[in-house]
């Protein structure tokens, strides 16, 4: 009796082979590459479905055709999955991907405050520097009007008249008040304009006048010192003793470490 002809594998038998291949290798495949293998046996049937089996399903040898042609696909996935765990980036645990999640968020928290700070930062630069251009013209304009003044007080210095002595540095104005027990005074002390080198010296007061008892006597204030190029003014107030009323000043003026006097003048007292 001549054997039976060879059968041809239907998708009965290729899923048949499909599922017996995956048994036969899933042993010795690595677990995590188990559903890469399923994946490349489905598009295996797909390919060799309709290739047929030179010996029955059940003989030996029988998934020796459909075994060959998922080789090539189950080599590929086992090295897709031997690169992908050896040299691809580490798998982070439900832990680390939390972690990474909370530092996101922190992050993200950090910038929307510095970029806060950075708003605040600007605004009060823009602010200061409005200030500073504001006191800048401010600046300018007072030193504008001292420049004008100073102008004024040299022309009215110019025209002031000498000292009567006719010394340099002269006296050349004074006015002298009392009141409530304070001698008040202003005095302006100039140099000649071509004798203009530094004078450092001292001025001293000597009031004349009358107690309460209506006894008559005088007084010598505590010199005070002076430096001037061309003039200087001086306005200040001394205090004088209880019930003594000041008559008449009479100015003195020194060089530092002379006792000769180098300007005088005797001026009345108003009252």
């Amino acid at each position: 009796m001549k054997p039976d002809p060879p059968r041809p594998v239907t998708p009965t038998h290729s899923g048949l082979f499909s599922n017996v291949f995956l048994l036969r290798t899933s042993g010795c495949a690595l677990p995590a590459t188990k559903g890469i293998l399923n994946l490349c046996l489905v598009v295996s049937n797909a390919m060799f479905s309709s290739l047929p089996l030179t010996e029955p399903i059940d003989a030996p040898g029988a998934f020796r055709a459909g075994w060959c042609s998922c080789l090539p696909v189950s080599c590929l996935a086992q090295a897709v999955y031997f690169s992908a765990e050896s040299y691809g980036p580490p798998r982070l645990t439900v832990e680390q991907s939390e972690q990474l999640h909370y530092d996101l968020n922190s992050l993200g928290m950090d910038k929307q405050r510095l970029q806060a700070e950075l708003t605040k930062t600007k605004r009060e630069l823009t602010e200061a520097t409005a200030k500073v251009e504001s006191q800048s013209k401010s600046l300018v304009q007072a030193q504008t009007q001292i420049d004008k003044q100073s102008g004024d007080i040299k022309m009215f210095a110019e025209a002031m008249p000498a000292d009567p002595r006719g010394t340099s540095p002269g006296i050349r104005a004074a006015s002298f008040r009392s009141d409530n027990n304070k001698l008040i005074y202003q005095i302006l002390i100039m140099q000649d304009a071509g004798k203009a080198a530094m004078f450092n010296g001292n001025a001293e007061f000597t009031v004349a006048g009358r107690y309460s008892n209506g006894r008559s006597g005088s007084i010598t204030l505590p010199p005070f010192d002076l430096s001037l190029e061309r003039y200087v003014q001086v306005e200040d107030e001394v205090d004088l003793p209880e019930g003594f009323r000041p008559r008449q000043v009479t100015i003195k003026i020194r060089r530092d470490g002379a006792d000769k006097v180098v300007a005088t003048r005797t001026l009345i007292v108003s009252k």
